[in-house]
């Protein structure tokens, strides 16, 4: 059986970065003898949002699956076979039986696009290769499959400055939400990297006097949130996925205030920046839970530590007992602020919001692609020869015969006769007919020019039976009738 695949330099490992350069090959097995117009590769970046919702009709429920698509760009070439025409069929040849390859090169634009992902559960941003053979005048071809290659944007810290957190805590198992304490946390930098530490203080202020901070823990969390506008309302999702959880706090003898020292490493795993994208946002956060005991009147500090026992063994909670919790935000880059000025072009990374810059093909036996102003201005000195060449030819082929066309005389001049003027020999003569099926000659396309990037938006809606499709979940609920679904 006859199987196309692509082959990229790095193997499986590679992550596609702004101004990156990717080089491969397309490989193709032919077992039996193929026919095929040509062999192209393609490139493609999709973000797509699902949702099951639930329709309330006057007998029956029924639930809809409603999907948008948004391709940001879809780039191919060709790396066999003949250049697509307009106008013209493309011819084909039989490709033999053996195995083949074609290079390709790519270079992504220095252009932050959304990076990859797969939460919450219906929506993905991904990057994908596939590689095909066209068949034979529109005859049905083989395709490989979808290479889903990660993407990674370039995303630096802002300088570091100190900032603050603060909030009023109230107490979680309870009706009563009387406020619990007061806290604070001061943190040395807006935003961090992977494998980089995370120091803060964390102050607790109890407000009635007669609590006291028996135990305190924290979470770190990525929160990812989807969501669709639909006729009726705005379909949202989450998922918060725990990167690590439950970090025991050391908590000391106290009054009711008391100052907590915290330090960390952010993991790798699963830590990408935090970013916003058309239907897609991820962010983090520090999830604090603070568990406080009541004391008793005239307890001491020799009493503190007893109650702070049997607070830690406790599993149940009370009214003496009651335990608070509060999020703290913490942005996430993958480029500390220092190395700003270390990476080539970094202050020159475009948004794809405002950019139309699209990965380019380009040959694979140069090093970089040829700027688009080169290209226009190769294909410009082509023209000008080719027009100078046929002006040339025309002015020879006049001399030699000594004949030319004197539109002002109706007839032919001789050798004995005045000379043409030279602008009258490369001028179309007043009185011949006009030709309305003339194509004015234009030089060919450079083959990988640049291309403006353009979006795409489709958008699908089925009606299914309830319980079906139950990888997507539950059906959500839609927020509000609001049409605004801004962030």
């Amino acid at each position: 059986m006859n199987k196309i695949s692509i082959d990229f330099e790095g193997g499986s490992t590679i992550i596609i970065r702004p101004n990156r350069i990717i080089r491969g090959f397309v490989k193709l097995k032919v077992v039996k003898p193929i026919q095929a117009s040509r062999i192209r590769i393609r490139f493609r970046a999709e973000e797509i949002a699902t949702v099951k919702v639930r329709e309330f009709g006057l007998e029956n429920k029924i639930e809809r699956i409603d999907q948008v698509t948004t391709t940001y760009f879809d780039v191919e070439t060709k790396v066999w076979g003949n250049e697509p025409s307009a106008f013209q069929l493309s011819t084909w040849e039989i490709i033999e039986p053996g195995e083949h390859q074609f290079p390709f090169a790519l270079k992504f634009p220095n252009v932050n696009f959304p990076p990859s992902i797969d939460d919450p559960v219906g929506f993905s941003i991904h990057y994908i290769w596939s590689a095909h053979i066209d068949g034979p005048g529109f005859y049905p071809g083989v395709r490989s499959k979808e290479y889903i290659m990660p993407y990674r944007p370039i995303i630096c810290a802002p300088p570091t400055k100190e900032w603050e957190f603060s909030q009023v805590i109230q107490p979680l198992d309870s009706h009563k939400k009387a406020p619990l304490a007061n806290v604070r946390v001061v943190l040395s930098r807006y935003a961090y990297c992977p494998d980089e530490d995370v120091e803060l203080d964390l102050y607790i202020d109890c407000i009635p006097d007669n609590l006291i901070v028996a135990a305190a823990s924290f979470t770190f969390q990525k929160c990812c949130m989807g969501q669709i506008q639909l006729q009726r309302g705005l379909a949202r999702k989450s998922k918060t996925r725990k990167i690590s959880s439950h970090h025991p706090l050391a908590v000391t003898g106290n009054a009711g205030s008391l100052k907590i020292p915290v330090s960390f490493r952010l993991p790798t795993r699963l830590v990408s920046p935090s970013f916003q994208s058309r239907h897609i946002c991820v962010f983090y956060e520090i999830v604090f839970t603070v568990q406080f005991q009541r004391a008793s009147t005239g307890s001491t500090h020799s009493s503190v530590s007893s109650l702070l026992l049997s607070s830690a063994s406790s599993s149940s909670a009370s009214s003496a007992s009651p335990k608070g919790e509060f999020s703290v935000p913490i942005g996430i880059t993958n480029l500390p602020h220092h190395h700003l000025l270390h990476i080539p072009n970094l202050t020159l990374v475009q948004s794809y919001q405002s950019s139309k810059e699209a990965p380019v093909f380009f040959d694979p036996e140069l090093e970089e692609p040829v700027e688009p102003w080169r290209m226009m201005a190769a294909a410009a000195t082509a023209a000008a020869a080719t027009a100078t060449t046929t002006g040339t030819t025309t002015m020879m082929q006049g001399s030699s015969s000594g004949l030319a066309w004197d539109p002002y005389h109706g007839g032919s001049s001789g050798g004995g006769g005045p000379l043409p003027s030279v602008a009258s020999l490369g001028t179309t003569p007043l009185t011949s007919p006009p030709n309305y099926f003339s194509i004015t000659n234009q030089p060919p396309s450079p083959p990988y020019a640049a291309r403006e990037r353009q979006e795409r938006v489709v958008f699908t809606s089925r009606l299914i039976k309830p319980g079906m499709a139950l990888e997507l979940g539950e059906p959500v609920t839609l927020v509000s009738e609001n049409k605004s679904y801004e962030w």
